[in-house]
């Protein structure tokens, strides 16, 4: 048989011209009909040459530790590689519909969803919920919050776009800017573009069990019409030049976690310290309450006893810690003393450490501690006694899971409080390590 478009002879088991591209029909189907003029090609309907599609897959809901769903363009089997780096304008948008304060949107993090810190490399990115607000976070850089709340069920377009006239991230909620900040981050070369995984990093053997934002299930209704382009510009139906995805993804049954051991949190006694710095308990974790804002319910002194003292990020002052110096100090006569933090930014916390006073270790008695949100509700709270065997004049509370979206730590005294040092807060250092 012959091709219909350029004449040429093929094989009767071509389905495909390989000179023109042209679909092939047998010989016999192409000169029926008696007033055929052969001396002309036949008329054949144009068909554009696609690519396979890839192979489909049934609907499979991703959780930490689970293996990595990429992103394909529609009918093209190549991996989508978006960059977030904001080297150049880009705009991605997507619909969304849930009741969920806190999800994964899309994301470009490290293999099946590892959260960590890239160095000079570049850094993972993140679009999420948090409070119900959109968010996105660089890893190790900052993060950009929305205003508005999405969380009522309904169906809401979402953007974010590189603005590279401002050098910004801009958030967008139904059309509206919502929210902008950082600037430019290369993405690290090991990322990669996923869809609703639970975004997290490694804690004892599991991966990704601290996790920064959850996986999708049950969280979002759905996420549709997600399309990327490269030069900020809205794509049209017909433009071959950009990558649209009319993807939805439905609410399907959970795949089985992996099985996950739950530690609870852990106060331990550690040694004082009354001078120099603490380093960080781990590597990539830092110290949030550095250039974050305290109060407490009273002062002792004036600005003496004022609470930012706590959060220096250090253990020294100018008039010295042997005896005396300045200490965040609560009045001895507060019925019901508090210190509170209000972190830099919202982290994930893996590590509270707090030093009281030398030699004032009864004044750390009876010690509530919580993990606040950014609405002040309290996302883990833990009790420890101190009790006269112990003597601690420092402690630190071990999160091993890690607890996402901490905004705030308070500290309350709680029980019968008998007056005196049992009213009194006299901390030296209050330090809040995480990610």
């Amino acid at each position: 048989m012959f091709c219909v478009e350029c004449g040429i002879k093929l094989e009767q088991s071509f389905k495909f011209c390989p000179s023109c591209g042209h679909p092939t029909a047998p010989a016999v189907q192409l000169l029926a009909g008696r007033n055929q003029n052969l001396d002309q090609k036949p008329k054949a309907t144009p068909i554009i040459p696609r690519l396979a599609p890839a192979q489909p897959t049934a609907p499979r809901v991703m959780h930490a530790g689970g293996e990595t769903q990429d992103l394909y363009a529609n009918g093209y089997q190549s991996k989508v590689s978006w960059d977030l780096s904001g080297q150049t304008p880009f705009t991605l948008e997507c619909e969304i519909e849930t009741s969920a304060d806190a999800a994964t949107i899309i994301a470009k993090p490290f293999h099946n969803g590892l959260w960590r810190n890239g160095g000079g490399q570049g850094q993972g990115k993140m679009l999420f919920l948090r409070g119900g607000r959109v968010s996105f976070d660089i890893g190790w850089v900052g993060c950009v919050n929305g205003r508005t709340n999405v969380s009522d069920n309904l169906r809401h377009k979402v953007a974010l776009k590189f603005n590279k006239r401002r050098n910004k991230y801009e958030i967008y909620v139904d059309d509206k800017l919502d929210g902008d900040g950082l600037q430019s981050v290369p993405d690290h070369p090991e990322t990669s573009v996923i869809l609703g995984l639970s975004i997290g990093h490694q804690v004892n053997p599991q991966p990704n069990n601290g996790d920064m934002a959850p996986s999708f299930p049950n969280r979002l209704t759905s996420i549709q019409n997600i399309w990327y382009s490269a030069d900020g510009t809205r794509p049209h139906d017909d433009d071959e030049e950009f990558v649209k995805i009319p993807l939805t993804v439905p609410v399907a049954v959970p795949m089985p976690m992996q099985a996950q051991v739950l530690v609870p949190p852990q106060a331990i006694k550690i040694n004082n310290q009354s001078s120099g710095t603490v380093s960080p308990p781990s590597d990539g974790w830092q110290d949030f309450c550095l250039g974050g804002r305290a109060v407490q319910s009273s002062n002792y002194s004036g600005s003496w006893g004022s609470a930012e003292n706590a959060i220096r990020g250090n253990l020294n002052s100018s008039s010295g810690f042997s005896g005396s110096g300045t200490y965040a100090h609560t009045s001895a006569n507060d019925s019901s003393p508090t210190f509170q933090v209000t972190l830099k930014t919202v982290c994930t916390c893996f590590e509270i450490r707090v030093y009281g006073r030398p030699g004032y270790q009864r004044r750390l008695k009876r010690v509530r501690v919580e993990l606040l949100d950014i609405t002040n509700n309290v996302l883990s709270q833990l009790d420890y006694e101190n009790n006269e065997r112990e003597g601690a004049a420092a402690f630190k509370i071990v999160y091993a899971n890690g607890v996402a979206g901490v905004q705030g730590v308070r500290l309350k005294k709680y029980g019968q409080l008998q007056g005196g040092d049992d009213r009194t807060f006299n901390l030296n250092a209050v330090q809040v390590w995480g990610v």
